[in-house]
């Protein structure tokens, strides 16, 4: 733990005689897409979001018995000291992202793909808003998996969702469609899916089974074999159709930010989706 992190957790304990844990990604059934804080069982949860960038919980263990008042002075002395720290965290890397991109000679239009776009307004395209109907699931394949991750994080931000989740990070405390369900409207990425066990693969495929919405989460899958030869790492046929149906091959995908929102836009709008490669 750092030292911004152990003087945190110090001044938690003397002030209100309670603990203090940073999670990532935990609970967020319970979060939803709010901001602010809420108890759940004996626990009190804060969720940390700057610029609509969800960052991660703050867990004060056995918080309930705080009174209300010191349960929102808490809440604002953990936002003081992590919002900027873990917001610069962010920062950091998308920049370290970015360079490790330029060192891989990308064109110029390629890059602006994973920098910060400088839109007109009116070239805007929010899918949520304008999606008469939409998928539940996108299969990235490519050689690189870094730029596959980036992919995976455009989409992401093109489909106007409020966190972006590795699905390891979740992954064992989903064991229904429900459970799925109640994660609300974000993001989860299965990167290597191959590796995914096999009743999480089938899981996967029974949450895909009904129409999603977008109050639900998308799920971006990856992997850097190719499609014909998934057949020998997934043992869900369902799973396995649903990702040829959908599927997007990144190094063959138009790389500048406008004609990428355009073609990934296709997958939220058409009837029938097929691959776009």
């Amino acid at each position: 733990m750092d030292t911004s992190l152990l003087k945190l957790k110090q001044l938690v304990s003397s002030r209100y005689g309670k603990g203090f844990e940073l999670r990532p990604l935990m609970d967020l059934s319970k979060l939803g897409s709010s901001a602010e804080s809420i108890v759940s069982g004996n626990d009190l949860f804060i969720p940390i979001v700057v610029e609509n960038q969800f960052l991660g919980t703050a867990v004060i263990p056995h918080g309930w018995e705080l009174s209300e008042e010191k349960q929102k002075n808490v809440a604002q002395l953990v936002r003081m000291v992590l919002e900027p720290k873990l917001y610069n965290e962010f920062l950091e890397r998308r920049e370290s992202n970015l360079q490790c991109l330029q060192g891989l000679s990308f064109p110029e239009t390629n890059l602006s793909l994973f920098a910060e776009d400088e839109k007109d307004e009116s070239e805007e395209v929010i899918l949520s808003e304008t999606s008469s109907s939409t998928t539940a699931l996108i299969h990235l394949i490519g050689k690189n998996s870094q730029i596959i991750r980036k992919v995976a994080l455009q989409i992401h931000e093109f489909s106007n969702r409020w966190a972006f989740v590795p699905f390891g990070d979740v992954q064992n405390e989903l064991n229904s469609v429900m459970d799925i369900c109640n994660l609300g409207g974000m993001t989860l990425f299965l990167e290597n899916i191959e590796n995914l066990p096999a009743d999480k693969q089938e899981l996967i495929a029974e949450y895909l089974k009904s129409p999603r919405s977008l109050e639900e989460p998308l799920i971006l899958t990856s992997s850097i074999i190719a499609l014909e030869e998934l057949s020998k790492f997934i043992s869900s046929q369902d799973l396995l159709q649903d990702m040829i149906q959908v599927h997007l091959e990144v190094e063959r995908a138009p790389l500048s930010s406008t004609t990428l929102r355009e073609v990934i836009e296709l997958f939220f709008t058409k009837d029938e989706v097929q691959d776009l490669h």
